[in-house]
């Protein structure tokens, strides 16, 4: 990165922030490959978006050309979890290891792109949703936002969750996102297989 002039850099940092797609590798302790990888990163992800790949990393994005090849002729569309769980290390205050506990418990987190973490997080956050009920049900931030947000309507009318309800009629909130990942695994017999949609 010193190979390069501080308004290129400044350009690139600022194209990073302003493009949702790498909003979240912000936080990320590598994100400088991203800059000086910036056209090349850039490329490729849209390289990926068009062959519906869901997993891009930060990893894939700067990695060398003959890498970057060999991982796409092979086709295994996964991620090790580092940029999610460098994420929400960042994002909700919490130890690599409380994060891979947690989301080691769904036995497909590792096939869920970080974007869809982040989207749904934000989501969340702007429904109202505490950091604290986040943290005590973190695998809900692996299931599409859409679909969270089905629940979290189906929720305040369904009278199956009477029965969690206060003496106001609102769902308590300690047990909102729990609901919410019951109505989402239901109809997949409580198998994971939720999170496909």
């Amino acid at each position: 990165v010193l190979t390069l002039s501080a308004a290129t850099v400044r350009e690139r940092l600022s194209r990073l922030h302003s493009d949702p797609s790498f909003r979240p590798y912000i936080h990320n302790p590598r994100r400088l490959k991203m800059v000086i990888y910036f056209h090349c990163a850039y490329n490729r992800k849209k390289i990926l978006s068009e062959s519906k790949w869901r997993c891009s990393t930060l990893d894939l994005l700067s990695t060398g050309k003959k890498e970057f090849d060999k991982r796409c002729k092979i086709g295994m569309d996964l991620t090790t979890g580092f940029d999610t769980v460098k994420m929400l290390q960042k994002e909700l205050n919490l130890t690599n290891t409380e994060i891979r506990t947690t989301l080691n418990q769904h036995s497909h987190w590792n096939r869920i792109p970080v974007m869809t973490v982040f989207t749904t997080l934000e989501y969340l956050r702007q429904a109202g949703i505490q950091q604290s009920q986040i943290i005590d049900c973190l695998q809900v931030l692996l299931y599409p936002t859409k679909d969270v947000e089905k629940c979290l309507q189906l929720i305040e009318t369904s009278p199956e969750v009477d029965c969690c309800r206060d003496s106001n009629g609102k769902v308590r909130p300690e047990l909102l996102l729990h609901l919410v990942m019951y109505f989402l695994e239901r109809p997949y017999h409580f198998t994971g297989n939720g999170i496909w949609g």
